[in-house]
């Protein structure tokens, strides 16, 4: 059992954070990125941008279709984003007068170079904020502090809003399952422990594959166990969102710290504690005292870039209000002349 102590941040200056990142466009490689940016989706050739829409990034499909075995955390992008349109009649796929690009749910901040709209997203590590020397964010949250102050080096605009859109996922779908497993494992879709899930099993862990695009029984197998092991970040959250004490289990191989620092800090845990191993997995103890998510579900759905859809946001109200404004003002102006002409005329009758 170890305890996790805070993960210090390498300090740049924003100046030498900006020469880095420009010294990367130099490779030819990036440079290709730089010019098909807005055409594809991360670089995806079966997933081309779609003109006059609002596009959203997240990592996933083969050939660009939607399969049953998408990672799961990244496949909840979309099941939120349609599920906060719908809230307000609104469509992904509804045409508008413009191209957008939008960032919700996973460590996909710097993998692409778009000028893009975040909610709720995170840098998959403090390196990938170099990419975005030359992008253009419009910042409405981001999933922790750690990736909030990476972007702040490279001049972003970022907004003390946090919290990875996942956390919603008790609102969209409810479940009173009753308990049936003592303790559940998830891992990390490129987890090399996926080779011995039957040891696993054999150790009494029940086993719940994240690589599904079914949440409900994905959330089911969660909200049945007593506690939950998880290596994949959407295992911790989703479990924590659902009341389920976890267990943080460090993949050294796959080596994500970052993303897991910037979930619990912007969940209010600097220290935290995580086990290396199976066996320190279940004999340590679980994190009952679960944060609570209440405000950060608020401040999300307070935050949804609805504005980016035409009648959806704050912004389109406000054009409508000033147009309505100025039509007024025109008819009280067209009033005031007709007045003011028909006494006229009366006077030189007169």
């Amino acid at each position: 059992m170890l305890l996790k102590e805070r993960y210090f941040l390498h300090m740049h200056t924003d100046i030498v954070s900006k020469i880095e990142g420009y010294l990367r466009f130099i490779k030819p490689d990036m440079r290709r990125e730089w010019n098909s940016r807005n055409k594809m989706i991360f670089g995806d050739e079966y997933r081309p941008v779609q003109k006059n829409r609002v596009n959203l990034f997240w990592t996933g499909t083969y050939k660009g279709e939607i399969t049953e075995h998408e990672n799961l955390g990244d496949y909840l992008s979309l099941v939120v984003v349609e599920y906060m349109l719908k809230q307000r009649g609104l469509d992904l796929n509804a045409q508008i007068d413009r191209t957008e690009y939008l960032y919700a749910i996973g460590s996909i901040i710097g993998f692409g170079l778009q000028d893009a709209t975040i909610w709720g997203s995170g840098l998959l590590r403090k390196e990938n904020a170099f990419r975005l020397v030359r992008s253009k964010l419009d910042i409405r949250a981001v999933r922790g502090p750690y990736t909030k102050e990476y972007l702040n080096k490279m001049g972003f605009n970022c907004p003390e809003i946090y919290g990875d859109p996942a956390v919603l996922m008790p609102i969209i779908y409810s479940c009173n399952a009753e308990k049936r497993y003592s303790c559940s494992i998830v891992l990390h879709h490129s987890s090399g422990l996926r080779e011995h899930i039957d040891e696993l099993k054999d150790m009494g862990l029940h086993y719940i594959e994240i690589k599904t695009t079914n949440y409900k029984h994905f959330v089911d197998e969660i909200a049945q166990s007593d506690m939950v092991i998880s290596s994949a970040l959407h295992g911790i959250i989703l479990a924590e969102a659902y009341g389920v004490p976890t267990v943080y289990l460090k993949d050294i191989e796959i080596n994500q710290d970052f993303k897991f620092d910037d979930y619990y800090s912007g969940t209010g845990r600097v220290q935290y504690e995580y086990a290396r191993t199976i066996d320190e997995a279940i004999k340590i103890k679980p994190v009952n005292n679960l944060p609570k998510l209440g405000n950060m579900c608020s401040a999300l759905m307070e935050t949804f870039p609805y504005d980016l859809w035409p009648g959806g946001g704050k912004t389109y109200v406000l054009e409508c209000l000033i147009i309505v404004q100025s039509d007024l003002l025109l008819l009280y102006s067209c009033y005031i002349f007709v007045i003011t002409y028909i006494y006229n005329i009366n006077s030189i009758v007169q």
